[in-house]
């Protein structure tokens, strides 16, 4: 949290101009944070090549494997291109832990609406991240 708070304060006096800007700004240093984790940790220099054991289970991101993390993060920019607001609804839930009725008030929309956005963009990402497997698996024979 320290690091995500220095990445949107920073040494400049920056201004949000409403709620919605603000936690989207959060959401994405998060996400930021956690993809250069990912990458570090994949580093042998970083010990990538070891085994890693979590302490504690508190939010599945923070537990996952380095490549799904990063992959997670392609995929989410590719799903921005199509659908920002589902892109958002994603990032909010995933990154921040925010419930759907939070996402709905900071983004302006139903809950309802949350919804959709967050079924459609896990089928979405599913279909994105299968591909995206597939494809590499296809390309290593």
């Amino acid at each position: 949290m320290h690091e995500a708070y220095i990445k949107l304060v920073g040494n400049d006096d920056r201004t949000w101009e409403n709620r919605r800007h603000f936690i989207n700004a959060a959401g994405t240093a998060m996400r930021s944070i956690l993809v250069d984790r990912a990458r570090a940790r994949m580093t042998i220099k970083r010990g990538g090549d070891r085994q890693r054991e979590p302490l504690h289970d508190d939010a599945a991101v923070f537990n996952r494997d380095p490549a799904e993390v990063i992959a997670m993060n392609e995929a989410l920019e590719a799903l921005a291109q199509e659908d920002e607001r589902a892109a958002q609804v994603v990032s909010l839930r995933i990154f921040l832990g925010m419930a759907e009725s939070e996402i709905a008030d900071v983004l302006g929309v139903t809950d309802r609406t949350v919804q959709r956005d967050w079924k459609y963009a896990k089928a979405w990402l599913a279909t994105r991240m299968k591909g995206e497997s597939r494809g590499s698996r296809e390309a290593a024979k």
